[in-house]
């Protein structure tokens, strides 16, 4: 069985015109589609709805590329879409739906590139990845929020990103949270909120990540140390950052030992111990930390 030409799949549509020029919103046909998933033509079998979606697919690469017809992006979007929401005909495999929203989530973000100014095709593409969103784990959402993190190019992409990151962390995705956190930390896309970026460092930090770790050794650090590596934290305990800065060392984190040794050599929150520090400073040096060499140029011509 094989797809000849346009007709067949429009008529796949309920309530939708009948020609491949009309714009097709997709997600309005999502949202009208009955409960049950229930429909008039048959639509059985893997292989024939794979075939559906290839057609549909080399359709709009086709309008996106120019071959064959008119280069034409928003021909191009309707039958990308259309891709997407045969997949609807089958919720089961959740992974694939999540797969297939988000690249043509991806591909719009791709046209904004070339041409930021086209306001409805940034609509456009939120709409497909909150629809991604719903057939995706953490990891896909925080994938989304690394599309639109490295999206420079939109004026409200730090937003977006930060948006997304939290939805990916609420739903307990570690790296989500220690970038929530920082999102949080330096008021990058949300305002500046010193307990939510605690909250969402800590969790992560909680999990084991290391650079989570580190910031919260960064927040509890206190102002007497401060200087252009060590952030002022909002609450001032050393010794709670010391043991913050002790499980990132663990796992190899090179600014923790430096940060870490700065706080034994000044004996705050923990012993004073200079043969600890010039130790931490010497293992941060050899990962290429330039401050931990300068201090050990520095303490060896002290003493």
């Amino acid at each position: 069985w094989h797809i000849q030409d346009d007709t067949e799949i429009n008529g796949m549509f309920h309530n939708v015109p009948q020609s491949a020029h009309v714009r097709t919103d997709a997600i309005s046909v999502v949202q009208r589609l009955p409960e049950g998933m229930s429909y008039e033509y048959d639509v059985s079998g893997d292989k024939r709805r794979m075939e559906q979606v290839r057609f549909c697919l080399r359709k709009g690469r086709a309008y996106y590329q120019g071959d064959g017809v008119a280069r034409d992006y928003e021909y191009a979007g309707d039958w990308l879409e259309k891709a997407a929401v045969i997949g609807m005909l089958d919720k089961s495999d959740k992974e694939e739906l999540s797969w297939r929203f988000k690249n043509i989530g991806k591909w719009y973000l791709e046209v904004l590139r070339e041409d930021p100014d086209i306001t409805e095709y940034s609509e456009r593409a939120d709409e497909i990845f909150t629809w991604a969103a719903k057939f995706s784990d953490a990891e896909e959402v925080f994938a989304i929020a690394c599309l639109y993190d490295e999206a420079e190019y939109l004026p409200d992409h730090e937003a977006k990103a930060a948006k997304w990151y939290e939805v990916a962390a609420e739903k307990g995705f570690v790296g989500a949270q220690y970038q929530i956190g920082y999102s949080y930390y330096y008021g990058i896309g949300v305002s500046r909120d010193l307990d939510k970026a605690e909250k969402w460092f800590e969790k992560a930090a909680s999990q084991g990540d290391a650079e989570a770790q580190f910031a919260m050794g960064l927040m509890y650090t206190s102002d007497t140390l401060y200087d252009q590596y060590i952030e002022k934290g909002p609450n001032k305990d050393n010794k709670k950052a010391a043991e913050w800065y002790e499980k990132a060392v663990a796992q190899g984190h090179a600014r923790a030992m430096y940060n870490l040794a700065i706080l034994y050599y000044n004996a705050k929150g923990v012993p004073f111990d200079k043969d600890k520090a010039i130790e931490l400073w010497q293992k941060a040096a050899d990962l290429g930390i330039e401050d931990a060499k300068e201090k050990l140029k520095k303490i060896s011509e002290r003493y």
